[in-house]
């Protein structure tokens, strides 16, 4: 679809361009003037019986569908990145210098600038329509994750009733692994609030992941030892605290060593 609309755009813009040199007078340089694109341009009489002047215009169109097929073969150049259109005509084709004949070097740097003006632009937006359905999707998914969170909470007396009969912990411990339980919750629900909102980059994002998911390990595995850890970590693949306080905690993972992850 991208390249189509790029395709579109050249054409329009090169059908501008011979409405412009087409409507040139046929003798001396033009007068100085400011190029706004194709859609303003002052269309002096040209006399039909010149024949000089229609040799001209064929010779011009001629070169204009050369600089369509050129626009076209961006489609090919798919995600080379670059931006600059090309404009001079082929060696075989082109007047003095390399410059279409009865186009000024101005005119020519004009209307490549113009094109490759229009093309960023149509870039831009696109990419800020990408961004923009993005974080509708990041919005949709964070309220489902809150969703999720809020489940957590309501049901965490119950969880620490489960976890500590399969555990074997006593009162104190289970008061305990209820506030490790609770803060990581609350960590989840940061990291989900950051990455919907876009306030940090995915760099830093990560690095907050992963700091969140030692700090977890080592804080469990001070409290269990690591004689309990494994079914500390099987009661998370088990779905006992939802799917995703697994997914930031990653029980599958070796937690051995999770202190020295601090």
């Amino acid at each position: 679809m991208r390249t189509a609309a790029l395709t579109v755009i050249g054409s329009c813009l090169l059908s501008g361009a011979v409405a412009f040199l087409v409507a040139r007078p046929a003798a001396g340089p033009p007068a100085p003037s400011s190029f706004d694109g194709p859609a303003r341009v002052d269309q002096p009489a040209v006399p039909a019986e010149s024949g000089d002047e229609s040799e001209a215009i064929v010779e011009l169109r001629m070169q204009i569908t050369l600089l369509e097929d050129r626009v076209a073969g961006l489609e090919s150049r798919g995600a080379s990145g670059a931006r600059e259109v090309p404009f001079a005509a082929p060696d075989d084709a082109a007047g003095p210098g390399g410059l279409v004949a009865g186009v000024t070097p101005a005119e020519q740097s004009a209307f490549r600038d113009e094109v490759t003006r229009v093309l960023e632009e149509r870039e831009a937006r696109e990419r800020a329509e990408a961004r923009e359905a993005e974080m509708e999707e990041r919005a949709e998914e964070a309220a489902k994750s809150y969703a999720e969170y809020d489940e957590v909470d309501a049901r965490l007396n119950e969880t620490v009733s489960k976890l500590g009969d399969q555990l074997g912990l006593g009162v104190q411990d289970r008061r305990v692994i209820r506030d490790l339980l609770e803060t990581q919750n609350d960590r989840n629900r940061e990291m989900t609030r950051l990455w919907s909102s876009g306030d940090v980059d995915d760099e830093e994002l990560g690095r907050i992941f992963m700091e969140n998911r030692a700090a977890h390990r080592a804080e469990v595995l001070e409290l269990v030892g690591p004689e309990r850890l494994a079914g500390y970590q099987g009661f998370l693949r088990a779905g006992g605290l939802g799917g995703r306080f697994s997914y930031f905690t990653a029980p599958w993972e070796n937690w051995a060593d999770a202190k020295g992850d601090r």
